[in-house]
């Protein structure tokens, strides 16, 4: 079952995951990714993280919030942003996107 953590600390943890993947993409010299970098972004195809970058981010993100993600917490969050992404393409308005969907920026 999924927590729901409140909008304001949704917001806050996004901004740390975001400052954290941008870190990591300025150690690995990618430029470009770190331009594409935003809540929706692909892991692999937006950001060009290979599954070994993938597993140190996701490292980095559980040591930063002292927690644990479940197994399947990144490809899940991948399906769901592209759920989200071709909801929007089809004309659907943006507080008809499920709040388990991550926003959009």
């Amino acid at each position: 079952m999924a927590t729901l953590i409140p909008r304001s600390d949704r917001t806050a943890i996004e901004a740390q995951v975001l400052a954290i993947t941008r870190d990591l993409l300025r150690e690995l010299g990618n430029r470009t990714a770190i331009e594409a970098l935003k809540g929706s972004a692909d892991l692999e195809r937006d950001l060009g993280l290979a599954s070994i970058e993938r597993v140190e981010l996701i490292s980095r993100i559980e040591q930063s919030l002292g927690t644990s993600l479940p197994e399947g917490a990144i490809a899940e969050a991948s399906h769901r942003a592209a759920w989200n992404r071709k909801r929007r393409r089809e004309g659907a308005n943006p507080r008809q996107v499920p709040e388990w969907c991550p926003a959009e920026s």
